[in-house]
């Protein structure tokens, strides 16, 4: 048990995280710092010991520096509840360093699935806004970086993945990111796969196939013409530019041909 505390832990953060929106309001990241703390000491008492690095170092001084903000800061009450956000940088560290090798690779493992599930539940139950994707996070942005985060993490760990598991991960989390019509992270998200793809040999061989595995899903997907007899993703102004702009396409293939 005194190992496996540190791991349940984090799964189970990074799960509430995503269905409790990012833990982005008040009392949701309160509670859970409160929650974090206790879970530290319990590990402490139970271990005796943690390790302890630079890293740690680094967002103790960084969290230092948004508490020693809150004494000459104009909006006291606003400075004080972002030093306690920040804070609980340092419980999830800690508790990062307890693991193994195997259980950090499990914890790494769960963030393609968590944006996958997001993603699936957005789609289903329509959480868009102004015509974006945001789901449980309930902003559109958040929402793209951490799909975005969990698009490199699968393309990382590809050989810890079943290719029948990987395409599909990294279709629907891709689907997700470019719903969230986040240009920003668009951009950085094709700068992020081309680097990895260079610096990444193994992953070279994985890109023709994922293109033509998303074009695929995302036609069949769009296949009707009826719009709004279809579900209501179909019915968004910017997924039928995308639809038109795919046909017109294919068209002057067909007169090149």
């Amino acid at each position: 048990m005194p190992k496996s505390l540190p791991y349940y832990s984090l799964f189970s953060f990074f799960i509430l995280g995503a269905i409790w929106g990012g833990f982005v309001t008040e009392s949701a990241f309160l509670m859970i710092d409160a929650i974090l703390a206790v879970l530290l000491v319990l590990v402490l008492w139970q271990r005796g010991s943690i390790t302890f690095g630079w890293t740690h170092i680094g967002l103790f001084i960084l969290v230092s520096c948004y508490w020693i903000s809150c004494f000459y800061a104009v909006d006291l009450e606003g400075a004080v509840l972002e030093a306690a956000r920040v804070t609980s940088l340092i419980p999830i560290s800690l508790l990062i360093s307890c693991l193994t090798k195997e259980q950090l690779k499990k914890v790494v493992r769960l963030w393609p699935w968590t944006g996958t599930g997001i993603t699936v539940i957005g789609l289903l139950f329509h959480l868009f806004r102004n015509g974006r994707l945001e789901s449980t996070i309930q902003y559109a942005n958040a929402l793209a970086i951490l799909l975005l985060i969990t698009i490199l993490i699968s393309m990382l760990f590809h050989t810890h993945f079943h290719p029948k598991i990987l395409f599909p991960l990294l279709i629907l989390n891709t689907t997700g990111l470019l719903l969230t019509f986040s240009r920003s992270v668009w951009i950085l998200w094709l700068l992020s796969v081309i680097a990895l793809i260079m610096i990444t040999p193994s992953l070279r061989s994985l890109e023709t196939r994922l293109i033509m595995d998303w074009r695929n899903a995302f036609r069949r997907s769009v296949a009707c013409n009826d719009y709004s007899a279809g579900p209501a993703i179909l019915r968004n102004s910017r997924v039928q530019h995308w639809i038109e702009c795919s046909r017109v396409s294919d068209s002057f293939r067909l007169l090149e041909g």
